[in-house]
């Protein structure tokens, strides 16, 4: 892994900015609780003129746009083509770890932090049998997305703790 600039003071929960080749990876980092900019049809320019002005760490596959970001930049080269190594890439780049209760806080499609939904409310959003057995819903302002926790997080947050704190060899791992 190549990187430029990786530091973090203060241990501060870093922002991250995914260049086109990384949105699954993009999307598994925001789950983590990252806040982390991806779109696949920004062009390398506008992602380093958003990263740099939100002081963001780049996240990249590019070789050739990596070779171009100034030394000035924070960035990570991501060589990994699965996005459990991938996860481990960055881990490991910004020498820092997501606290668990900041898991499932923002939005996996949009990036926009979730919001408390007041199970009344969650009602008239989720599939009836939702509504009847689960007790705590949130929800994305921003593109209307609701969220729960059901067995998909579940299964999710026991992969993520395999991802970050590994028991088993690294060869049991999915592609």
């Amino acid at each position: 892994m190549l990187m430029s600039k990786p530091e973090n003071p203060g241990n501060l929960m870093p922002r991250l900015a995914a260049d086109c080749m990384l949105g699954k990876l993009a999307k598994w980092l925001r789950i983590l609780g990252f806040d982390t900019w991806y779109s696949n049809s920004w062009d390398e320019g506008e992602l380093l003129a958003g990263a740099r002005a939100e002081a963001r760490v780049i996240l990249t596959r590019d070789t050739r746009f990596f070779r171009r970001i100034s030394d000035s930049d924070r960035a990570i080269f991501i060589e990994n083509d699965s996005f459990w190594y991938q996860i481990r890439e960055v881990i490991s780049g910004l020498n820092f770890i997501p606290p668990a209760e900041r898991f499932f806080t923002r939005c996996s499609l949009c990036n926009h932090p979730l919001l408390e939904l007041p199970r009344e409310e969650a009602q008239a959003r989720v599939p009836e049998y939702v509504f009847r057995t689960q007790e705590h819903f949130a929800f994305c302002s921003r593109c209307g997305r609701t969220y729960w926790s059901g067995t998909h997080q579940k299964m999710a947050k026991e992969m993520l703790e395999e991802i970050l704190f590994p028991s088993a060899p690294e060869q049991n791992l999915p592609r």
